[in-house]
């Protein structure tokens, strides 16, 4: 598996994946994004599913384990390149993100 195709396709997602970010968090225009596998500092997201169906439309598939995305708390996305498939889950407080 060449490391040169992966990159580009991880930037596609995390871009994908900033807009409808965005886009679920009321009253919000531009959010500051260091590395979604780092940190999200968000407020509440009300409209989960809505986000979740914007991804669809990119063919990205996403699964989001907590029910709504709370002020800081550390989030941790897995990337499944070749499935297209993201899994966006809190990170455990006990273990160091990587």
């Amino acid at each position: 598996m060449a490391s040169s195709n992966i990159q580009p396709v991880c930037e596609e997602i995390l871009e994908q994946l900033q807009y409808s970010l965005c886009r679920c968090v009321n009253n919000t225009k531009v959010y500051e994004y260091k590395n979604l596998t780092d940190n999200l500092n968000m407020k509440d997201c009300k409209n989960i599913t809505y986000y979740k169906h914007s991804l669809y439309a990119t063919k990205t598939k996403i699964t989001i384990i907590p029910s709504i995305i709370k002020p800081n708390t550390k989030y941790v996305m897995k990337y499944d390149v070749q499935d297209r498939h993201v899994v966006m889950d809190e990170a455990d407080p006990c273990s160091p993100v990587s």
